[in-house]
């Protein structure tokens, strides 16, 4: 699995610099790549290339607490949030105590996941991150099944999708950071929830 991983972060290209709000995967300077950082705004899910995320029906991540998350963990809620991201990523970084904060404030039916891409490798650093910003939820490590396939087609971090209790894709992804995080998040998980015939009870 390390092997995998290692190889995906070599072939797509570590995350190196900031581009305004968010951090590529890979190398790439084009229009599209600005926009989808810039806003940090939900978007549909392509990623500017015509690919579409899977859904996380099967799946394991071991926690960064030693535990395991996996699909059977998704049917807690009505649905779950989660911020794909990387140790490399400025801008993932400085959102984390927002999302804290998000969290905390979240309804009984939506959890909050964070997915760090390469804790496989950066372990510590990853640990040594979530420490400094206080965030205290349920962070994993990139995992199998599907969710690999996911983390394979994610380009730009950080990058947050929405889940149902099934584990089927929900609702509009976030991708990059924004000033007004909260007030992304709270529309993206309101829709939602009100798409999926939920009670959508988080306001900001």
């Amino acid at each position: 699995m390390k092997k995998k991983i290692a190889t995906m972060m070599f072939v797509l290209g570590l995350c190196v610099s900031t581009v305004l709000g968010g951090c590529g995967k890979k190398d790439a300077d084009s229009s599209a790549e600005s926009a989808n950082t810039e806003s940090g705004d939900s978007a549909d899910d392509s990623q500017g290339d015509g690919s579409t995320f899977s859904n996380l029906n099967t799946f394991s991540c071991e926690t960064m607490d030693g535990g395991m998350f996996t699909q059977d963990d998704f049917a807690n809620k009505d649905l779950t949030v989660m911020n794909f991201w990387m140790t490399t990523c400025a801008p993932c970084v400085q959102e984390m105590p927002k999302l804290e904060e998000i969290r905390g404030t979240l309804p009984d039916n939506v959890q909050m996941v964070l997915v760090c891409l390469d804790a496989d490798t950066e372990e510590e650093a990853a640990k040594e991150i979530i420490g400094r910003t206080g965030y205290t939820g349920l962070v994993t490590k990139s995992g199998d099944g599907d969710m690999e396939k996911v983390n394979s087609q994610i380009l730009y971090v950080p990058t947050t999708l929405l889940f149902d209790a099934e584990g089927n894709r929900v609702g509009s992804t976030i991708v990059g950071s924004s000033p007004d995080l909260e007030g992304v998040y709270t529309e993206a998980i309101n829709t939602a929830l009100s798409e999926m015939d939920k009670e959508a009870e988080w306001k900001k």
